[in-house]
Parts: structure tokens; sequence; C-alpha cells
């Protein structure tokens, strides 16, 4: 968080709420307060991987992606003007428009979060969204925010726990 921009984290950790965190409408508030303060407390927010909406959020994908691109203002408006959310993210917009028709089916569960200490890159988060993952070649990994892999996710939490996903991800360091 050091080398971006207070609005980039600012933009980041919105578009966490709703990528992955999934909270429940009663907590929403307080979690955008915390994502705007750089309050990291609200990733102990269980997912909707663990929260078994997974396969809902991934059923509403092409309707949610076609909202996300053609009524982003709309959705804009509808987070500001419902939930105090100052800016929404261009890529929060298919998954704000997921978390608005799921909202009524999530339930506030917490998680144990993973302190591993951030050595550098991990092969886990080096897909095609990051310049490491580009140069590698690598098209996708477990943590790629792909419907696929937020199904693939969803099976290995809901069979293993989380701790199955830590491992894979941090599984160069254990070595």
């Amino acid at each position: 968080m050091k080398h971006l921009s207070k609005s980039d984290n600012v933009s980041i950790l919105i578009t966490q709420l709703f990528e992955d965190t999934f909270p429940a409408e009663e907590d929403l508030a307080d979690m955008v307060q915390q994502a705007l303060n750089l309050n990291l407390n609200f990733l102990e927010e269980e997912t909707h991987h663990g929260k078994g909406l997974t396969p809902q959020f991934c059923d509403l994908e092409k309707e949610a992606t076609k909202a996300g691109k053609d009524d982003i203002n709309a959705l804009r408006w509808q987070a500001r003007r419902l939930y105090g959310i100052p800016f929404l993210p261009f890529r929060a917009g298919n998954t704000f428009y997921t978390w608005s028709k799921l909202k009524g089916q999530i339930r506030a569960k917490r998680r144990q979060i993973n302190f591993f200490p951030f050595q550098a890159m991990p092969v886990a988060m080096a897909d095609m969204h990051t310049e490491e993952g580009r140069d590698a070649g690598r098209f996708a990994t477990v943590l790629s925010g792909t419907y696929n892999q937020h199904f693939k996710i969803y099976q290995i939490v809901q069979a293993q726990g989380w701790e199955a996903i830590w491992e894979e991800v941090f599984s160069e360091y254990l070595k």
C-alpha cells in the first residue's frame, strides 16, 4: 500500500468489498468507511467463497458484466445514494451489481486472516493482471479474479478451507 496513492488504494479496497468480501447489507456502510480510511479490518469478513454464494455469483456473470459496462453510471449513482460510496470504480461495476442482486442472501460471517509476511509477488498472484504474470506468460493462477477461478476457489474453500488456498499461495516460501 506504500507505493500506490491513497485514491488508488481506496479504489482497490472498494472493489474488494464486492469482488470477494461480500458484506451483509447492514455492515456495508461501516466497511466502506474502513476502506476510505485504509483500515483493512473489513477483510476479516468471510468472502462469497466461504459464505457459499459463489455459484450464484458466477451464474450472474453475463448479466453483471453487461451491467458493469452498459450501466456503470447508474450503478455509481445507486452506490453513492444508497450506500455512501463516493465513487464506484469501473472494475467494481459488475461485482457491485452482483452484490446488489444477492444482498438479501448475504449473512455476516467472519474468517481467520492469514498474516504470512509479504516477501515478493507470489506466483499465485502473478497472472495477466500483473507485470510479473504477463512477463511469465501466465494467464490465470489460483487467485486470478476470473469467474472460473472464483468457482475453483469456492470449491477448494468449501472442501478444505482457506488453509488449502494459503498453502498454494505461500508454498514457494515454505520450501
